[in-house]
């Protein structure tokens, strides 16, 4: 699905999928295939990172590396639509906190543990907060868990609580 079209009946699965229309499907196909200059049928991280957006976003290596799933070093234009499907309005909020956790969960153990709030948050807030300060609130973020670290259950609802998303 690199830079070959897409056929009639792969439009609409993605649609169904992903709740983008055919038209939606078909322009982020054209996109994609925009990014994949050499055809692959998939794009790198680094392809991904060198979006304006995606290079402006201080979590931008971290949404990366999310989108790219497990180790893989690249996106196919199927993961690419689904995760994009993920900030699509269309979408439900529990999607976007899945996505969120992931973000957050650095090791991908499945808890996001202080050590892992803090740099999340020294990467979204840079020098605005001394380390003591981002310290303090990793450590009472996550001293409101039972266990020392936070499942998704807890971090939804932290952030469901407070609309940040």
């Amino acid at each position: 699905m690199g830079n070959k079209s897409l056929e009639a009946q792969e439009v609409a699965e993605l649609s169904k999928e992903t709740k983008f229309t055919s038209k939606e499907v078909k322009r982020i196909h054209k996109r994609f295939g925009q990014l994949d200059v050499h055809g692959r049928g998939y794009i790198t991280i680094h392809d991904l990172a060198t979006l304006p957006d995606v290079d402006k976003n201080p979590l931008g290596d971290r949404i990366c590396r999310v989108l790219a799933e497990e180790g893989k070093n690249s996106i196919s234009f199927k993961e690419f639509i689904k995760a994009l499907a993920v900030f699509n309005d269309k979408d439900n909020d529990e999607e976007k906190l899945k996505f969120l956790f992931k973000v957050y969960d650095i090791d991908g153990d499945g808890y996001v543990t202080k050590d892992e709030l803090f740099v999340i948050l020294k990467s979204l807030v840079g020098n605005s907060l001394n380390n003591s300060q981002l310290e303090q609130i990793s450590e009472k973020t996550i001293s409101d868990t039972s266990d020392g670290k936070m499942g998704f259950e807890e971090f939804k609802k932290i952030f469901s609580s407070k609309s940040t998303f």
